[in-house]
């Protein structure tokens, strides 16, 4: 997966699809900034985080993984499923 957050609450799930290894996040200027303006990802940046995504089969493994535990394909349900297994796991981790 290739993530690009708009909204903070876009963000948290971008950070967690991150750290499950299951895609890349991409920031515009304008989520760092804190702006609100139409700041947009380079297409060189989408193009770039597209490759190396397909390229790496850890991307494909672990966002299959992460589908499993994710059987309907709303977005509200995959943010809420990202979340819970990103706690389950940190909660695993000594």
């Amino acid at each position: 997966m290739v993530v690009c957050p708009q909204m903070i609450e876009q963000s948290i799930v971008a950070r967690q699809v991150v750290a499950l290894g299951a895609g890349l996040q991409l920031t515009s200027v304008a989520s760092v900034s804190g702006l609100t303006s139409n700041t947009r990802v380079s297409a060189a940046a989408i193009r770039e985080a597209v490759d190396c995504v397909m390229c790496d089969p850890r991307f494909a493994q672990n966002a299959r993984r992460l589908g499993r535990e994710f059987p309907d394909n709303t977005p509200a349900l995959f943010a809420d499923c990202v979340i819970r297994v990103a706690s389950r796991e940190r909660a695993a981790t000594p």
